[in-house]
């Protein structure tokens, strides 16, 4: 169990590199490049986690199924994120936002899809989840509640632009939507991994789990950070490290899950 525990250290230790260098960057005229470079990285990070777990499975397995559709949405973001070259081209942010936002948009049902499959894995499985059964829509309900308090700020504000003739709005719309039905679902992966009682196959639930804790924190800090005080810088910083942190503990999934079929 050694190296699955070393899964959950891993993606921290990426952040000791990446804190240094963007507190040193910061407010340099390289910061830009260093944070889009950045951003790229890990969203193919995320995207290889998916790839990794799908080919750990035969064709027209359901995990294998699951595992591409969460693939997917990573390969789409980055998609989206280069079509941002239409606008340095000239083309209409007109034609770029509901582009961009149409692939964000897409990417994120993806996600959605790929998490549903995984966390009714232990239907499949023929499991049982401990506990009574008022714990089922208790945690839905909490989950629910979390999502909506955290994404529900954004989608305001970015349907407002959106419906004021913002284009740029619509990847921030997008996004919030996907957000918010992505993060409800933290509580099948949580009674998922229950369900698998721990052990090899536990981690890779388990993994999931905070992969979406890290995306539930990156939502609160862009929602409420600035309103509660937190500088910009401070912001960006927590906000990016808790991108990261999504990221690459879908990859620990992934490879958790490949190790756990391998045995």
């Amino acid at each position: 169990m050694t190296r699955f525990r070393l899964l959950a250290v891993l993606p921290f230790l990426y952040l000791v590199p990446f804190v240094a260098l963007e507190r040193w960057l910061a407010g340099g005229e390289s910061y830009g490049l260093f944070l889009r470079v950045e951003i790229e990285l890990v969203k193919l990070i995320g995207l290889a986690g998916g790839l990794v777990a799908a080919w750990s499975f035969s064709r027209g397995e359901y995990l294998r199924r699951a595992w591409l559709w969460t693939a997917a949405c990573s390969g789409l973001l980055l998609v989206a994120d280069a079509a941002l070259l239409l606008s340095s081209a000239g083309a209409p942010i007109a034609l770029v936002g509901p582009l961009r936002g149409g692939l964000v948009l897409a990417a994120n049902t993806f996600q959605a899809i790929g998490l549903y499959m995984l966390a009714n894995a232990w239907a499949r499985a023929g499991l049982e989840l401990p506990g009574p059964r008022w714990t089922r829509p208790a945690a839905y309900a909490v989950a629910c509640a979390l999502a909506l308090a955290v994404a529900a700020p954004a989608l305001v504000v970015e349907g407002r632009g959106l419906l004021a003739g913002d284009w740029e709005s619509a990847v921030g719309t997008a996004s919030s939507l996907g957000d918010a039905v992505c993060l409800t679902l933290l509580a099948p992966l949580l009674l998922s991994y229950l369900a698998f009682r721990g052990g090899r196959i536990g981690w890779v639930w388990l993994l999931l789990v905070a992969s979406g804790l890290a995306w539930l924190v990156w939502d609160g800090v862009v929602a409420y950070g600035p309103a509660l005080g937190l500088p910009g810088d401070m912001v960006d910083l927590v906000s990016e490290s808790c991108r990261a942190l999504g990221c690459w503990l879908t990859l620990s999934a992934g490879l958790a899950q490949r190790w756990a079929v391998q045995g």
